[in-house]
C-alpha cells in the first residue's frame, strides 16, 4: 500500500534527528506499527480475485469501497499524527 510507505517516508524526511530517548521510542514504535499495519492488510487480502469483494456482488463492491476510503484516510492521518509526535520529542 502506497500509503503505509507515505507513513514510513513521513518519519524519515524532513524530521531532524535528536539523540534523545523518547525520540527513538516513537520513531521505533512508527516503524513497527506500521509494518503491522501492512500485515494485516495483506494478511486479510483473498488469494483468489473472485473472492473479493469486488466481484461478490454490487452491494460488497460499494461497501467495500467506502471502507477502504476511510482506511486511506485514516492512514494519511496516521503519517501526519507521527511527524507530529516526532517533531515534539
Amino acid at each position: 500500500m502506497l500509503l503505509i510507505g507515505e507513513s514510513i517516508l513521513s518519519l524519515v524526511v524532513g524530521v531532524a534527528l535528536q539523540a534523545t530517548r523518547r525520540f527513538y521510542v516513537v520513531f521505533f514504535s512508527g516503524f513497527l506499527s506500521a509494518t503491522c499495519l501492512s500485515f494485516v492488510f495483506y494478511s486479510t487480502q483473498p488469494s483468489d480475485p473472485d473472492l473479493h469483494a469486488l466481484r461478490r456482488s454490487a452491494q460488497a463492491g460499494i461497501i467495500w469501497m467506502v471502507a477502504f476510503s476511510c482506511y486511506s484516510c485514516s492512514l494519511v492521518a496516521y503519517g501526519v499524527s507521527l511527524k507530529v509526535l516526532l517533531a515534539h520529542y
